[in-house]
């Protein structure tokens, strides 16, 4: 039986598992006293059952679900839970990032540990049952924009993350480097902060936006050896409006939905241009603000649907999920009602 994630929480990401246990990865800013730095720490609590589990995909599965309908967890029981362990960062991850704290993304939980990744975009595994670090993968560069949310996928004895200006795969059970690119994004392509997707032998993630005539850029790479595939521009051409605020358009921060049908789904931000200028030089800037829907294997349009034509700095931003055979889009977290 898998467990349940319960959601995204401001400093911290909390996991329910079905035996009744509280799982908790906590965020602690430790002071620093001379030239070293803290290192993150796990603590176990007594009195609570060995946690147990899995999570195995960003979003639980692949159809970005969220949920499981399985769970042991029920109104009934839920106030029996227990903390079983806590697991606190140290030194500069512990500080967050743009006030909105230090981990965003859910954990990916498979063979008993537990994948996660900081907005400094560090990379640790875990042990489900104690919390005790296994390995850590340090990066220390902080999200530049968004931020976040980051986070990893895992599939095939491999984790694979990204920096905001560089993709890597990792050994799962040590660690180690497999490959690494950070030739990917151009300076005008914005920044990487997607929790990828991996499935059917690549890798799918996206740059938060771009500043640059394209926007940001969708893009798929061979998950064995980090070649890119294809890219797809989220943007055709670059609106007068946006061009004169200067950040940017066509994000895409929430990890896609790989279809059964041979395709993928990402969805696209806003255009970031202030209501003035939105109304001054109206356009639809395809395809900001729309859930885009590529082929997998070529990166080629299938069909999009643009839900806000004319959009502007909001923050906007949606993921797709299915649902019963339909692809369902919800506010991500840049979403602005």
């Amino acid at each position: 039986m898998r467990a349940k994630l319960a959601g995204r929480a401001r400093h911290g990401v909390r996991l329910i598992v079905p035996v009744t246990v509280f799982v908790s990865i906590t965020v602690l800013a430790a002071a620093c006293s001379g030239g070293g730095s803290a290192a993150p720490a796990s603590t176990a609590f007594p009195g609570a059952a060995v946690p147990t589990g899995s999570w195995p995909d960003p979003n639980g599965d692949i159809a970005n679900a969220r949920d499981e309908p399985g769970s042991a967890i029920s109104a009934a029981n839920v106030s029996g839970l227990r903390e079983a362990w806590a697991f606190k960062l140290a030194g500069p991850a512990a500080a967050g990032v743009s006030g909105i704290g230090s981990l965003t993304a859910p954990p990916v939980v498979q063979d008993g540990v537990v994948y996660l990744q900081d907005e400094d975009a560090n990379v640790y595994a875990l042990a489900l049952a104690t919390g005790k670090l296994k390995w850590e993968y340090p990066v220390n560069i902080p999200e530049t924009s968004g931020p976040g949310p980051d986070g990893v996928a895992v599939a095939d004895g491999t984790v694979y993350g990204d920096s905001s200006t560089s993709v890597f795969a990792l050994n799962a059970a040590t660690g180690k480097t497999i490959w690494v690119d950070g030739s990917l994004l151009n300076g005008s392509q914005g920044a990487f902060e997607i929790q990828p997707q991996v499935a059917g032998g690549r890798v799918y993630l996206a740059s938060a936006y771009g500043s640059g005539p394209g926007g940001g850029v969708l893009m798929a790479l061979n998950a064995s050896t980090g070649r890119l595939l294809w890219k797809f521009n989220t943007v055709i051409g670059r609106g007068a409006g946006v061009q004169a605020l200067g950040l940017g358009s066509g994000g895409a921060w929430e990890t896609p939905l790989v279809g059964s049908d041979g395709s993928v789904t990402f969805g696209i931000g806003n255009p970031y241009q202030s209501i003035g200028q939105a109304i001054a030089h109206p356009s639809r800037q395809l395809y900001t603000d729309s859930a885009v829907n590529l082929d997998a294997a070529t990166g080629k349009l299938r069909w999009y649907y643009q839900a806000v034509p004319k959009g502007r700095v909001g923050h906007q931003g949606v993921e797709p999920a299915a649902r019963g055979g339909h692809r369902v889009e919800r506010p991500g977290p840049h979403h602005a009602r």
